[in-house]
């Protein structure tokens, strides 16, 4: 959060430079965020593909739902507001009982690509966003269906399990385009993090399912270490 005051200086007529005060720019401060991973999201989450199913298996996909709600304070008219978020993901599949990495980014990668699942107008002091890792398709998934991961990892047709990891920083920011405010946090990267994991494996007849028991979302981290090692 940015206040108080700046010096800035002003000549006088003597020639002697004089501190002026001025105001500097006061930014809203976010007083807290929330997350939900049960029920659906908010009835007044304006968000344009809202609203969605939340917690594992959102709306009967290979995929989890969550909701993330900021209070502002200290809003005034003008204040434009954004979600950032930046991930690190693995993807893994188990053929013939042995487990094979498919795909692994670090973190800092961008997951942030449109608007269309925020709400940033205020709205009773809150803003929202909403994110669905995992596959957007219906369970069971069909027999021969190829499945690919986040930076392009594909599993095999004769793949037994398939894991899709991701942890996730999410922070907001703000600015004031009328009174010459660009971006700026108003909370820092790594205070609000989550993580994601999709866990599909292979019935009796050839079908993908969601292993529920093994999938999760909610808050927390998982490192590195983790995602580079075998699902267990």
């Amino acid at each position: 959060m940015y206040t108080g005051i700046s010096a800035a200086r002003s000549f006088g007529s003597i020639g002697q430079p004089q501190v002026v005060d001025q105001p500097a720019a006061v930014l809203p401060r976010v007083t807290g965020i929330t997350m939900r991973t049960t029920g659906n999201s908010a009835a007044v989450n304006c968000c344009a593909i809202c609203p969605v199913a939340l917690g594992v298996g959102s709306g009967g996909m290979a995929a989890n739902g969550i909701e993330l709600r900021a209070t502002i304070e200290g809003h005034r008219a003008g204040f434009e507001y954004d979600f950032v978020r930046t991930r690190r993901n693995s993807m893994w599949e188990r053929r013939a009982g042995a487990w094979e990495e498919l795909e692994f980014q670090p973190m800092g990668q961008h997951d942030d690509h449109h608007d269309a699942d925020e709400c940033l107008r205020i709205r009773a002091k809150r803003i929202y966003v909403v994110d669905r890792p995992g596959w957007h398709v219906a369970t069971p998934i069909a027999a021969g269906t190829v499945l690919r991961g986040v930076a392009g990892g594909t599993a095999h047709a004769d793949a037994t399990d398939i894991v899709l990891r991701l942890s996730f920083a999410e922070w907001v920011i703000a600015r004031h385009r009328g009174e010459g405010i660009p971006w700026r946090r108003l909370t820092q990267p790594g205070s609000t993090v989550w993580r994601s994991i999709t866990w599909l494996r292979r019935n009796g007849t050839g079908q993908f399912v969601l292993d529920a028991a093994r999938s999760r979302i909610g808050a927390g981290v998982l490192s590195a270490a983790t995602l580079r090692s075998a699902p267990a």
